[in-house]
């Protein structure tokens, strides 16, 4: 049978014959295992045959044969590991050139915008495969670039214990050379734990007796072997219980453990009162509480029968004597069911980890650590990685050959989606969905709208369900999504229609510190020039808009296109200004061009850059509220019904009709307004803000003009105007972060960058990912960065600057 499955003298050499179980074959059936060549072994590839495996069918075991094989070898490195570094593993970040003890502080940068090497720090697994695969698929495969510390608690509990063994065992055993893999011990890595929590019972039940029995013990010779902690850069102490009941000594009792202390079980007599037993239960099975002091953890203070309670100044101690800036722990779900928790009594510098999601049915996420190093510290950036999806989605993930990449938007979505339907009242769940949909409706906004507007003549703003759906997956190349879910989830669907244009329009990119917030009206302001500048008569205005003229006819998009076009406006540039018109739409295909005008003039700011004496500054305000006073002294509320007003004023001064009002037409019928309402007004102080408003200086406003001069100042009815023209230029910035990251990290000193170096860096995007918006909107947007006083910003923050938004 050996011969025949190529397994002759694969574990024969290695092990006496008399401690093989005596049976001629495996105890089910060679049918039920997986058996894994010995070439993979001798190859040192063993890692990749054995994921391959747990990707297809994980419910068959590995053979006996090859389970011993990995037991047997693993143990060979670690007994080596443990000549050299005793209870204590030592793990280095790669490409680091931060010195050991250097700081540590929270990362800036999101993990899904950094690709530079890293250390994976994961928590309890407890046999939850699907949470292990489900981590690799997103934070990539152990190697020497991306090396994982599992900090403890991979048997008992779930089903799949020697599973999570054999990958990451494997995994050690690819890369013996290299900490590629760090197994701390947990509570659980003891036998007397497995015997009663269910990591005996699934090797039994998988193996039977005999060479379960074999397999159990040759597990306890590999639990006394697992490092008790491991130190990062020689910053952070990642240990799965906690800080000792003696944290001065801590780490000197760990290099000093005598024979004895280390075996298959943790103080299975319950020896009290011996230093070194003591720190060694406290490491694994030590809690922080909020509390000063240490308290015994007994069963009546909901404790675990052993061990302490640590409060934050033993914490302190611990660090103090140590020399370490921070300790990641394991051990228990966050009291917040996160994945990952930051102790804020600790003064941060304790973090739970826990990576076993939905554990005993609590809906609480799985979390993982990244620590990067970053210039002259060690910065940690706590992940998210959800409730598992199932495990279809998590083999696609790996599959798809992007394992160490956050997952896509697309598939993120598809995540939530499928874990909603099984748990339909999960809040936290509707929160990620809404959450991946906003990502994946601003990446795909132009080419949506453009679809939904070909498929709505009329400019409603609604669309059927029926209708809507196939334009999602046509638009995003996404079909497995439930797309109903999504939009019932982050939309008002009225009687099966889909409001899209409100959809579409409440998510978009925003900035922050350190860029300027009045960067939105800088890019408006340089729009609104550039068709003001073209100087368009009103008729040409309306005419780009409507089949007939008038201000709410149907619109025709093909001219107002042309017309911006002509106005010098990029692609891109008005792909925006015509989502902006489109959002005032109304019933019928119509569109209010007077309040869209408006909105644009309010959006851009140009009434401040008419700098005006006081004296002339207030009288603009006051002949504007003149303007649009009726007959009976009544001023219109509506931002709306004012721009009408001002537009109806605008073409009755008109007298020529030729779309443009002279200074002798605005006088003429200014001063019959002002005889009307018995107002007093000097012809040189009107002469002087016309002169002062006229942008091209041809002696005549334009409507455009008009509105700069007499246009509201208030800035709230622009937002969406605005946004929508800031989409443009932010869009490609947010959605290439990642790449930009690298780059700054590159070019960049201690993750700084200057001026130039943004903008080059900005500019080359453009061009790379077939941009059409010119240097000069890059320049804007440069401009509105605040630079320090070394002319430098830090090329993290500037990046989490752009985040997305619901405007709700």
């Amino acid at each position: 049978w050996e011969a025949k499955n190529g397994m002759v003298g694969l574990t024969a050499t290695r092990l006496n014959r008399e401690q093989w179980p005596q049976v001629p074959s495996p105890p089910i059936g060679v049918q039920s295992f997986k058996t894994i060549n010995c070439k993979e072994f001798l190859s040192g590839q063993p890692a990749k045959a054995v994921l391959a495996h747990m990707s297809k069918a994980p419910q068959v075991p590995l053979h006996p044969h090859t389970m011993v094989r990995i037991l047997e070898e693993a143990k060979k490195l670690l007994e080596m590991r443990a000549k050299y570094a005793g209870a204590v593993m030592k793990v280095s970040v790669p490409n680091s050139r931060v010195p050991d003890g250097g700081e540590v502080a929270k990362a800036a940068m999101q993990p899904q915008q950094r690709r530079d090497a890293k250390v994976v720090v994961l928590g309890d697994t407890h046999g939850q495969l699907n949470d292990l695969l489900w981590a690799l698929a997103c934070l990539g495969l152990p190697s020497p670039l991306n090396p994982y510390v599992m900090n403890g608690d991979i048997a008992d509990r779930g089903t799949m214990g020697v599973e999570i063994f054999a990958v990451m065992l494997c995994f050690m055993l690819q890369f013996p050379k290299h900490n590629a893999v760090v197994i701390n011990r947990g509570n659980h890595e003891c036998l007397s734990m497995n015997a009663a929590m269910g990591f005996k019972a699934e090797i039994s039940g998988k193996y039977g007796p005999d060479w379960g029995n074999l397999m159990l013990e040759m597990f306890g010779d590999i639990f006394a072997l697992l490092p008790t902690c491991s130190v990062i850069g020689g910053s952070i102490c990642v240990v799965h219980g906690g800080v000792s009941r003696n944290p001065e000594q801590q780490m000197q009792l760990l290099a000093e453990l005598p024979e004895g202390v280390r075996r298959s079980e943790i103080n299975p007599r319950r020896i009290e009162g011996d230093p070194y037993q003591d720190c060694y239960e406290d490491c694994h099975w030590a809690d922080p509480q909020d509390a000063q002091g240490s308290m015994p953890s007994t069963v009546e203070n909901g404790g675990r029968g052993c061990s302490h309670f640590w409060g934050p100044d033993y914490t302190a101690r611990f660090l103090n004597a140590s020399g370490y800036k921070m300790i990641i722990r394991s051990h228990q779900v966050p009291k917040d069911n996160s994945g990952v928790f930051i102790h804020e009594s600790h003064f941060q510098r304790v973090l739970t980890v826990f990576s076993a999601s939905n554990y005993g049915h609590t809906r609480n996420r799985a979390g993982a650590v990244l620590v990067y190093g970053s210039g002259t510290q060690l910065e940690y950036c706590p992940m998210d990685l959800g409730v598992c999806p199932p495990f279809e989605i998590v083999v696609k993930q790996l599959s798809r050959g992007s394992a160490g990449t956050i997952p896509n938007f697309g598939i993120a979505a598809e995540v939530a989606a499928m874990q909603h339907q099984a748990d339909p009242h999960n809040k936290s769940l509707q929160k990620e969905i809404k959450q991946q949909a906003m990502a994946l409706f601003v990446e795909n906004k132009t080419i949506l709208w453009e679809n939904c507007v070909a498929n709505d003549s009329a400019l409603t703003g609604y669309l059927p369900m029926e209708t809507w759906i196939p334009i999602c997956t046509t638009s995003t190349g996404i079909s497995d999504l439930d797309w109903e879910l999504v939009t019932q989830l982050v939309a008002d669907v009225m009687e099966g229609n889909v409001e899209y244009m409100r959809l579409l329009g409440r998510f978009h990119v925003s900035v922050a510190e350190p860029i300027k917030n009045d960067v939105n009206e800088r890019i408006v302001n340089d729009l609104f020039k550039k068709i003001m500048k073209a100087d368009a008569s009103l008729h040409q205005l309306i005419g780009s808009f409507c089949s007939k003229t008038g201000s709410t006819q149907p619109m025709i998009l093909e001219r107002f296109a042309g017309m911006l076009q002509g106005a010098g406006l990029s692609a891109s540039e008005v792909a925006a200004v015509q989502r902006s018109v489109q959002t005032y739409s109304g019933d019928k295909g119509t569109v209010d061009i007077a309040a869209c005008f408006s909105a644009w003039n309010i959006g851009s700011g140009m009434r401040s850059e008419l700098q005006l004496p006081p004296h002339l500054d207030q009288l603009v305000d006051r002949l504007a509220l003149l303007m649009v006073t009726d007959a009976d002294g009544l001023v219109p509320r509506s931002p709306s019904a004012v721009a009408q007003a001002l537009m109806d004023f605008f073409v009755s001064a008109d007298r020529d009709r030729d779309g443009y009002m002279s200074i002798g037409e605005f006088e003429q019928r200014i001063m019959q307004r002002i005889a009307d309402m018995q107002f007093d007004c000097r012809a040189e102080d009107l002469e002087a803000i016309l002169r002062a408003a006229d942008f091209t200086g041809d002696g005549n406003m334009n409507f455009l003009e008009f509105l700069r001069l007499f246009g509201r100042r208030e800035t709230g009815a622009a937002s969406i105007a605005s946004l929508n023209m800031m989409d443009a230029l932010t869009f490609l910035i947010w959605l290439h972060r990642n790449a930009l990251a690298a780059l700054f990290r590159f070019i960049g000193v201690h993750g700084k960058v200057t001026r130039d170096q943004v903008f080059w860096a900005f500019s080359c995007l453009q061009r790379v990912a077939n941009g059409d918006l010119d240097d000069d909107k890059v320049a804007t947007l440069v401009d509105s960065i605040t630079f320090g006083e070394t002319g430098k910003v830090d090329a993290g923050a500037l990046l989490s600057a752009f985040k997305l938004i619901d405007l709700g």
